[in-house]
């Protein structure tokens, strides 16, 4: 990281200052969640989850921890919740969020259908104080903040950016964005509304997405792959799957067109499909004739070779359409040899890619054949700007301080380097990491930290899995388990029947008799401790632990995970 004056604040500029707080969306590309304090009011823009990395065994997705806003009252001065779109890594932590922090959400008239159906999964939308953003109506006023909402264009339709007034200073906030100058519902970047804005007076601070830093040029419109989809569409002789993200209501719309053209019916194939499409059709984003679509539970009675399954699990989701379809356990439909399978769109979250792959090599392995991001780079185009939308950008705003969000710290680094060519001082250029926060007064800038944690959601809990259950999954999955149960007469503190061993993952049991003979030994001996500690079980237990696994490690090189079991007779 560049190096860092910390300024002092004077006393006059304290009492004016406005404080950016990352809770998640800083050094990471998703989990996007930003908060604005100032004075006495806080403005959250996003509300997004995370996905697991590799060493987070069994968990289903992260959400950003918000303990800080629950700590010194803050939480009764949020004024609501700003959602910039409709990626669940933008507002997918709400159902999780809302209940510990009840306050309005706002968002386009799309995202909000989004958002109703997430928090229908959880309970009633109804529930919730949901705000509809039209930006052509102008701006709203959330405490001391008046936001301006301006349109931009993204892989999926209805996004929006904000020109935030605070008494501090102006920000201009862009997560997930580009310029397409031929977007498919017609909605183009407001430019000319951002350089209004921006004209008013200089902006303090430039709060935008970094994830294309690294690509050189602009981001294609998403116009461009039409035609490559619909060629790909129109060739396939059988059964045919488009494999895209559930949001991507763009990339849906042009399959739908393409098997529209080629006389085939569609199929939403998995439950988020099936809810994307449904919103779509409803906004009419999609529309469709009658027996144009296809409930996937009546796929089977249909000729294969005249439907387009449009599935989800592009990043190769576990329980996913596609996902289970590569493991031959979808119950609704089965994957015919020959079929082609088209990934339109690119693992870009961390670790998605090692999960796709996977995927991928089943699909082969079934005899599908497979266009997919290394072979075929003309079924993708992302919705994030390149090097030369986020100089486009920077040059329209013309802030005094940029902050590099959605990415990684190498998209970081490269953010800052581009901001460093258009004229900007290394030193007004502020990458930040988790736990680091800014405040801005006078037009200075002081880092500080706060504390923070993973929150982890697995199955119907929240927070419940920390390192200490991960540790254990992580031992589980490399050595497995060895459960000692061991029968001790409370009166004489000896074994008082034979020692029973169970494993699972560690040896097969009839082939290491000779093993778990010995390990029996070292529990007996394990036991014939002085008459002082017999009772203390406590004690016991961890020096059953201790021994056997001592002599497993040595015996075996391995370290399974040891549960003695003390049965007291």
């Amino acid at each position: 990281m560049p190096k860092f004056k910390q300024p002092k604040f004077k006393k006059a500029d304290q009492q004016r200052v406005l404080r950016f707080v990352p809770l998640g969306g800083a050094g990471m590309v998703t989990r996007n969640m930003f908060a604005y304090e100032c004075g006495e009011d806080i403005v959250i823009i996003d509300c997004g989850i995370g996905f697991p990395d590799s060493e987070m065994l069994g968990v289903d997705v992260t959400i950003p921890d918000i303990s800080y806003l629950e700590k010194e009252g803050r939480a009764s001065r949020v004024r609501g919740i700003v959602i910039s779109h409709a990626h669940y890594d933008h507002f997918g932590a709400l159902p999780h969020i809302l209940p510990r922090l009840p306050v309005p959400v706002y968002g386009s008239r799309l995202t909000l259908e989004f958002v109703k159906a997430s928090l229908a999964d959880k309970g009633s939308p109804e529930q919730h104080n949901l705000i509809e953003i039209i930006p052509e109506k102008g701006s709203f006023s959330l405490g001391c903040f008046k936001i301006t909402p301006f349109r931009v264009c993204h892989s999926v339709p209805d996004a929006l950016g904000f020109f935030i007034e605070t008494p501090a200073g102006n920000v201009f906030h862009v997560p997930d964005y580009k310029f397409d100058w031929t977007p498919l519902d017609g909605k183009l970047f407001e430019v000319g509304k951002v350089a209004q804005l921006a004209g008013g007076g200089r902006p303090l601070v430039l709060v935008s997405d970094c994830l294309g830093a690294n690509d050189k040029g602009y981001t294609l419109s998403e116009r461009a792959i039409g035609a490559s989809l619909a060629k790909e569409i129109e060739g396939a002789q059988e059964q045919l799957f488009v494999v895209t993200i559930s949001s991507n209501i763009s990339r849906i719309a042009q399959s739908v067109t393409a098997a529209r053209a080629c006389g085939r019916k569609v199929c939403f194939l998995g439950r988020s499909m099936e809810k994307s499409g449904a919103i779509a059709e409803k906004l009419g984003y999609l529309t469709f004739s009658r027996g144009e679509i296809v409930p996937p539970r009546q796929a089977k009675k249909f000729d294969q070779s005249q439907l387009v399954y449009i599935a989800a699990g592009c990043y190769g989701q576990h329980g996913s359409a596609i996902e289970r379809l590569s493991r031959e356990e979808h119950s609704l439909v089965d994957l015919k040899k020959g079929a082609k399978v088209i990934f339109s769109g690119d693992p870009s979250p961390p670790g998605a890619r090692n999960s796709v792959d996977v995927v991928i090599d089943r699909l082969i392995t079934q005899g599908a054949q497979v266009s997919y991001y290394e072979i075929q780079e003309n079924m993708h185009v992302s919705g994030h700007g390149t090097a030369g939308d986020i100089q486009m950008l920077m040059g329209l705003v013309k802030p005094k301080f940029l902050i590099p969000i959605g990415g990684a710290p190498k998209h970081m680094r490269s953010y800052s380097v581009l901001a460093q060519e258009m004229g900007h001082p290394v030193d007004n250029i502020l990458e930040l990491q988790e736990g680091q926060l800014l405040d801005f007064s006078g037009e200075k800038v002081r880092r500080g930290k706060f504390s923070f944690r993973d929150v982890l959601v697995d199955g119907l809990r929240v927070g419940d899995v920390g390192e200490v259950v991960l540790k254990d999954r992580r031992i589980l999955a490399d050595d497995g388990v060895v459960v000692l149960i061991v029968p001790i007469a409370t009166k004489t503190g000896r074994i008082s029947g034979s020692v029973e061993i169970a494993t699972r993952g560690f040896v097969y049991v009839k082939e290491s008799q000779e093993l778990l003979s010995k390990l029996e030994r070292v529990v007996r001996k394990a036991v014939e401790a002085p008459p002082s500690k017999r009772q203390d079980w406590k004690k016991l237990r961890r020096q059953i632990e201790r021994q056997a696994s001592q002599f497993i490690t040595r015996e075996t090189g391995r370290a399974p995970l040891i549960l003695p079991v003390i049965i007291k007779t």
